[in-house]
């Protein structure tokens, strides 16, 4: 049985919807169903998630799902689209909607639209639906829990745990909205079920890649948001800030943090490859939960085994933050047997069609074969009267008798030849009709047989230029002895009128004394009538004859033209086969995802195709049409080539292409070559996050784990990894892909700070109008308690280098550059006279100054100037800048009344704790 850990799959949005298919895509292609220890939970405030689809890769014979196209069942999705938002939000804003940012509420009236990156509509569009999401939950969990009690003899799971992964971007209104409440409520619903709960967070920079304009406004300014939202859930006291989630009829009180394993998901992995499509993106996520959710090891309880310890041991953690962000990349050894199949198939179909052009030595005898063939038999040439005997025979019926009587001669001979010419052509009429269907039968079986051979169309051809050839020449030849029998038929007339002419101007005197010429006459004129009725037959024969042969000839050029039509369909399919193995190879040789290996590409070139690797009668058989190759001349292009490919598909290479398994390939490279492509698919899965401490030191270095999804757990191609780094860093799934090899890289954690771009996500913040939490009264919390997504530093020392490097000017805010600036000996440039940038605000550049380590410097240069000052001039300044410390001393750039704007919330703060370490610790100084 194949063992799969229980696995619930949540998408949140769009980005959730795209990741949740390709999950789905995976478990069909590999195991042609959803096996039960997978589910599927799609939602979304757009209910245009039901119409989102992909298309399988692998559809084998024993699959029981066979649907080409791979979708989310209305089973699997929850749509939470509201209507009147904003007049819910109006009756109940100061009660259980108090937490709705009130900068955002007119927002809320697109909501039936969708969440229009507003976060807070998207948590609002969820509270109403929160049943509907509990009670889906946890019937799914209860199905998953169920598993052993239904009739299922293929899937073990693996232990009672579920894994519920999630999926969603922190740059949209609907999965930065809810992800924090799902967590929540999917906690709730199943709070008697051991769980673990993943996350994949996926950052906004893909979609700033994609689009640009007013429409990504929000996206960057709604990571930093979501970011500190989860930073502040994720803290170790969690569950001590009294904090809750309340709906019309639930409170869910927050005593834990919402999941257990967090990857960031960016464009650009540590190796500095940008992915600019979303689709990508999702991809690698649907494809790292597949493997996560894997056949185990016996050895393994879970895929994350040895990362969640990381995550919750704190041993990660920089000073007070929590280290939760992680990161994740995929990499994908393949080996594309369906497309080497394909491009064998069509080279296959274009090497048949070859051979079907491509006239053979045969073609030379096929005319003369037919011509003098039994049942055809109708050469005219080289003294052959084959084809004239064939349609009457030139003596007539009945000879002419002698003359007895001479009075009536005229009528009698005239009757004769009339009579004799009359039954001459009744019998040549029916045998040119018989004979005109026989050859035509003939010729038309003939053809058939030549198409439906090795060479045929070609041979074709041929055979039919050769016999038209042939039939003109015949022709030619009737012609011209038409031409001398009737030159003869004129001269035997003219002969017999003047014996005709003698005999009838016999006077009874001349009966009586030239019975001897009488007699001579008679007998010459009846053996000219003879020869005249012989000569009228010769000339009727060939003047059918010819009627035949320009009939013949007519049928040769209609087929000609049917064979030509053939050809050149033949020759168009070819042509676009070539374009369709390029454009094949094209795909399979062009680097087209960063995270893929393919092992094929280097082979596709390679791919030959020998004539004794096919035979055309098999071909010919395998057509549906009865009359073979000679169909082509009336069907399409696109009908020849599928008949094509229906017969290439299944020979005998193309299958053994398409069955090629991925440990076949492997096992046919040394051990070097192995090795090689081991290293080569783990440098490949580089995470797509990115990370900077900022200059705050920890130890140890984040925890790497790779995860190895074989085709079976004892795949050959195991040794090869194992050899290459050490056994507590690398686990090994059984995929059931038998064509892929898959390397699924974790690599925890970090502080958000320090998570990649996390400054500029909150420059954006600090500048937008709205709102990017999705709760007030959090957000009330968190300024209350001056949380901040940065460490803590020891407070007096950093914030008192700070005011006094302030004060003796070794900080600065320069005007003209809008840039705070340190005086540095230590990290400064000289050419800059040690002046070393900050940042442009306030509270930026504090936390570079305590970050890059200014502190010590600047004490210890303050203790110098303070020597030199000497006890009564240092407290004569202090004196100056307790009276005078915002005006003179702070370098404050932001004008009074703007500080009580939100953008500046933590300037503010910063400079109230300046005045107020001013005025209750410099003042014991003075």
């Amino acid at each position: 049985m194949i063992t799969l850990k229980r696995s619930l799959f949540i998408g949140l949005g769009g980005t959730g919807a795209l990741a949740l298919l390709n999950t789905k895509k995976r478990f069909l292609d590999t195991y042609g169903e959803i096996p039960p220890t997978a589910s599927f939970l799609s939602i979304d405030t757009d209910d245009n998630t039901e119409r989102k689809s992909l298309i399988r890769d692998n559809i084998l014979v024993d699959h029981n799902v066979k649907d080409e196209k791979v979708k989310l069942d209305r089973s699997e999705m929850i749509y939470i689209g509201v209507n009147a938002a904003r007049q819910a939000y109006d009756r109940k804003k100061d009660t259980l909607f108090n937490w709705v940012p009130k900068e955002n509420s007119d927002a809320l009236e697109s909501l039936i639209h969708g969440a229009g990156q507003v976060r807070s509509n998207g948590r609002f569009a969820l509270h109403f639906n929160y049943n509907d999401i509990i009670n889906v939950v946890n019937k799914k969990v209860t199905e998953l829990r169920n598993i052993n009690n239904t009739d299922n003899s293929r899937y073990e799971p693996k232990g009672d745990e579920i894994e519920i992964n999630f999926v969603f971007s922190v740059a949209g209104g609907t999965g930065c909205g809810t992800f924090i409440d799902l967590a929540y409520l999917v906690k709730e619903a199943i709070r008697n079920t051991v769980a673990t709960s993943i996350a994949f967070m996926v950052l906004p920079d893909v979609f700033t890649n994609m689009h640009s304009g007013p429409a990504m406004a929000n996206v960057r300014p709604n990571c930093f948001g979501a970011m500190k939202d989860m930073d502040f859930l994720m803290q170790k006291n969690i569950g001590d800030l009294g904090l809750s989630i309340k709906y019309e009829s639930k409170e869910i009180q927050i005593k834990k943090r919402p999941f257990d394993l967090v990857f960031t998901v960016n464009s650009t992995n540590t190796k500095g490859e940008t992915i600019t499509n979303i689709s990508e993106i999702a991809e690698q996520i649907g494809l790292a939960m597949f493997v996560g959710a894997s056949e185990l090891s016996a050895n393994i309880n879970s895929a994350y085994d040895n990362v969640l310890p990381v995550m919750s041991g704190g041993k990660l953690d920089v000073l007070n933050k929590k280290a939760w962000a992680g990161g994740a990349g995929v990499s994908e050894l393949h080996y594309d047997g369906n497309s080497m199949a394909n491009i064998y198939a069509k080279k296959a179909s274009t090497s048949l069609i070859n051979n079907l052009i491509t006239e053979s030595s045969a073609a030379q005898n096929l005319a003369d074969n037919f011509i003098d063939a039994p049942e055809v038999n109708i050469r005219e040439n080289d003294g052959n009267d084959f084809l004239i005997d064939s349609l009457l025979s030139k003596d007539p019926i009945s000879r002419f008798p002698s003359i007895d009587d001479i009075s009536d001669v005229n009528s009698i001979i005239d009757n004769y030849l009339i009579n004799s010419q009359n039954n001459s052509i009744k019998q040549i009429e029916e045998s040119y009709t018989e004979k005109v269907s026989s050859v035509d039968k003939e010729l038309n079986k003939e053809l058939k047989s030549i198409l439906n051979k090795d060479s045929g169309v070609a041979n074709a051809i041929e055979f039919l230029r050769s016999l038209k050839t042939q039939l003109n020449i015949f022709h030619n030849e009737m012609e011209e002895e038409e031409v001398e029998f009737l030159n003869k038929e004129e001269n035997l007339r003219n002969q017999n009128q003047s014996d005709q002419d003698f005999l009838n101007s016999l006077s009874p005197m001349d009966l009586i004394f030239k019975k001897a010429a009488i007699n001579s006459t008679k007998r010459d004129l009846s053996d000219r009538t003879n020869q005249l009725s012989v000569t009228q037959n010769e000339i009727l024969r060939r003047k059918y004859a010819k009627k035949f042969l320009k009939q013949l000839i007519s049928t040769v050029e209609d087929m000609s033209e049917i064979t030509s039509r053939i050809l050149t369909r033949l020759k168009s399919a070819k042509e676009s086969l070539a374009v369709e193995v390029e454009k094949i190879s094209n795909n399979v040789t062009e680097k087209r995802k960063t995270f893929v290996i393919d092992l094929h590409k280097y082979e596709v070139n390679k791919v030959r195709v020998s004539d004794d690797e096919f035979v055309i009668s098999d071909f010919i058989n395998a057509l549906t049409s009865g009359n073979g190759v000679y169909d082509f001349h009336e069907i399409g292009e696109d009908v020849i080539k599928d008949y094509l490919w229906n017969f290439t598909k299944e020979l005998n290479k193309s299958l053994a292409y398409r069955n090629m398994k991925i440990d076949d390939v492997v096992r046919k490279l040394s051990e070097e070559e192995r090795k090689n492509l081991a290293k080569q698919l783990i440098s490949k899965s580089h995470a797509l996050w990115s990370y900077d401490y900022k200059g705050y030191k920890t130890s140890p270095n984040i925890h790497e784990h790779f995860l190895i999804g074989l085709p079976q757990v004892d795949s050959g191609f195991k040794d090869d990894f194992a050899s290459l780094m050490s056994s507590d860093k690398l686990d090994f799934v059984a995929t059931g892909i038998g064509n892929k090899v898959i390397c699924y890289r974790m690599e925890a954690a970090v502080p958000v700070f320090a998570v990649n771009d996390v400054e500029s996500y909150e420059k954006d913040y600090k500048q937008s109008n709205i709102s990017h939490h999705i709760d007030v009264n959090w957000e009330a919390n968190m300024k209350r308690s001056g949380y901040s997504i940065y460490p803590s530093q020891k407070e007096d020392d950093s914030l008192s280098a700070w005011v006094v490097g302030l004060i003796f000017g070794y900080v600065k805010y320069d005007s003209n550059d809008s840039t705070f600036f340190v005086k540095s000996p230590k990290y400064g440039d000289p050419l800059q006279d040690y002046w070393k940038k900050l940042g442009e605000y306030r509270d930026v550049a504090y936390n570079s100054f305590v970050r890059e380590q200014h502190v010590d410097e600047i004490i210890e240069i303050f203790n110098q100037e303070k020597n030199k000052l000497g006890e009564d001039a240092t407290k004569e300044k202090f004196a100056d800048v307790v009276e005078n410390y915002l005006g003179k001393y702070s370098s404050n750039n932001i004008k009074k009344d703007d500080l009580a704007k939100r953008e500046y919330e933590q300037i503010a703060q910063l400079l109230r704790k300046e005045i107020d370490f001013v005025t209750k610790e410099l003042t014991k100084l003075v």
